[in-house]
This record gives C-alpha cells, structure tokens and sequence, in this order.
C-alpha cells in the first residue's frame, strides 16, 4: 500500500483479522463488536480504550481505501458489519494474515514470541515454517515485513510490518513522553568564569544534585528508537521496491548518462 495506515486503523485491522479466526461466529463484527476488540487489555501492546466515534471514523477511511468492506444485511440482521480484504488486496494466505495481525496488534516481536501468539489464529508448527512465512512476505513488492539488526540484550532479531510506523503504534510523541524535570542546581546561576572558591557554601548547608532521568524515561526513549529504527527500515524496503519497478520498466534508468 502507498500510504500508511494510522494508529486506530492498525488496531481495527489487527482486530478484524484476529476475530475471524478465533471467533468466527461474530465476524463480519459490528461497530460495538470493534470497538470492544480494540479496546481490550489482553493480546494489545499498547492498551487503549477506544470511542465508538473514533472506530467509525477510521472505517470510513478503509472503506475508501478499499481495505475493509460492509453489509447492512448479514445473514438477514439490519445492523452493519464490516470485514477487512487484507487477504485480496494483498495476496497472502492465512499463516501470512495472522503474523500480519499479531504485528498490527502488539507491534515488533521476536520469532519465538510471534510464532506463539499467531498460533492462537491458526496453526504454525516450527520455528522454520514462521521463518519461510516471514521471508516470502520480506521479499514482496513491497515488503510487508521488515527485519531488524538484534540488538544487544536481545537473543533474536525482530520483526515489524510495514502497513503502519510503529513510532505510532507505540504512542510515543513529543507531546507524550514523560516529563523529566530534574531536581533544580543552585549552582547553576554563577557564572562559568566564576572562581568556585569565591562562592562558599553557607553553614549547614548540603550539595544538592540534579536527579537522574527516571526508569519510565529511559524505557520510552528506547522504545522511540526502536520504533524509528522500524520506520526507516519499512522506507528503506519501499524505496528498494520503488526502484526495482522503475529499473524493470526502463532498464536505461539504471545506467549512467552517456
């Protein structure tokens, strides 16, 4: 897809592909269906409650993109239910569908952790059948999937897609990171060239330091890089497709002038 879904219409999608294959009996859903699927705590990274009015407004937005459908008389009921068309629109079967899901809903993921959670929506036995799962949609036009260096600390790599940013999917903005006001300096309004001797402490008094940046901050900065790491990786892999089209189209784009 050219254009990258939002946080709500990744959590919609994630949703949709997630309750036809574990509850088929409800699926197409209805509005109150989605927006409890979005809403709930368990098998969401991050949870977040969602309003009614936020759910509709982003299906109307897949609708028009062709990324979900709707009927307002399924199997003779009046109330309109929507089905996502993931599987048409992008060709995959439905081992592919449940890794997508699984990363639309709780975001980067190691193989042993995805395989596990997918298998919940449909049977993936090994370790090396996720493996060729993940590498046939690394290698589509465009890449759904995106692999990431390992990073220290880690025992494997991650995996992301590529629908949506997971900077978005994490939440994290400027506007949302955790305050960090550190504990005031009283030195800090002498004067750089100022001689330290000149200025002694007043009786009984005690040297105050600026506390160190709490555990919450540190944690999100990580996970902001992590989610920028996954953004230019998914650019990367569209970039390399977008160029391996217009070489296959005019292999003359490829050589130098002259």
């Amino acid at each position: 897809m050219e254009e990258l879904i939002d946080p709500t219409e990744r959590r919609i999608l994630g949703v949709l592909i997630e309750k036809q294959m574990t509850v088929p009996d409800t699926y197409p859903m209805t509005l109150n269906g989605i927006t409890v699927g979005a809403s709930q705590k368990n098998n969401r990274d991050p949870y977040r409650a969602f309003h009614e009015w936020e759910i509709e407004g982003a299906l109307r937005s897949l609708i028009e993109r062709g990324l979900v459908s709707y009927s307002d008389h399924h199997m003779g009921g009046r109330t309109r239910r929507y089905a996502h068309r993931l599987d048409e629109k992008l060709g995959i079967e439905k081992e592919a569908l449940a890794v997508l899901a699984e990363l639309l809903l709780r975001g980067p993921q190691q193989p042993g952790e995805l395989r596990t959670r997918a298998d919940r929506m449909t049977a993936i036995p090994t370790q090396e059948q996720l493996g060729a799962i993940l590498d046939k949609m690394a290698a589509m036009s465009p890449p759904l999937v995106v692999k990431h260096i390992r990073r220290s600390g880690e025992r494997a790599e991650r995996w992301s897609q590529t629908l949506a940013t997971d900077d978005a999917h994490l939440g994290i903005t400027a506007t949302s990171l955790p305050a960090f006001n550190p504990t005031p300096n009283p030195l800090a309004s002498i004067p750089r060239d100022a001689n330290p001797q000149a200025v002694p402490p007043a009786e009984g008094s005690v040297t105050i330091q600026a506390a160190p940046p709490p555990a919450s901050n540190v944690a999100a900065l990580e996970a902001r890089v992590a989610a920028l790491e996954a953004e230019v990786a998914a650019l990367k892999a569209r970039l390399d497709a977008t160029s391996a089209s217009a070489s296959a189209v005019d292999p003359y784009l490829t050589k130098s002038e002259g």
